[in-house]
């Protein structure tokens, strides 16, 4: 079936291509063929585009694959930490509403380099 349909498609190419022939002119057959060779001529760089990003595509792949095993490998080595906090030791603990109010401590702030800066006054 698929060869009779290559013979189909090829008899009806040839017979397109020879009603062309002789019905334009040679301005626009010169056009015609110029257009089919640039194709013709790009299929073989196309080719070798195709390639060059399934060979990038695969090569990708399969660090992807290296690293989920190896991730996997490290995960299988170390068991999990889990770390319970009671608390901060040494602070008070603060009211239900946050912050308390009308407490409020000095802020204690560190200029840096303030001190190679000369002071002119």
């Amino acid at each position: 079936m698929a060869r009779w349909m290559l013979a189909i498609a090829v008899v009806f190419g040839l017979t397109l291509a020879l009603l062309l022939a002789f019905r334009l002119e040679r301005s626009s057959l010169a056009v015609v063929s110029g257009v089919v060779l640039g194709i013709v001529a790009g299929l073989p760089v196309n080719g070798v585009l195709l390639y060059m990003l399934w060979r990038e595509r695969t090569a990708r792949q399969a660090v992807e694959v290296e690293r989920e095993e190896s991730l996997s490998a490290r995960q299988a080595q170390y068991p999990p930490v889990v770390i319970v906090s009671g608390g901060r030791p040494g602070l008070e603990a603060l009211p239900a509403g946050g912050f308390a109010l009308g407490q409020q401590r000095q802020r204690d702030f560190v200029i840096v380099g303030e001190e190679d800066l000369p002071v002119s006054q």
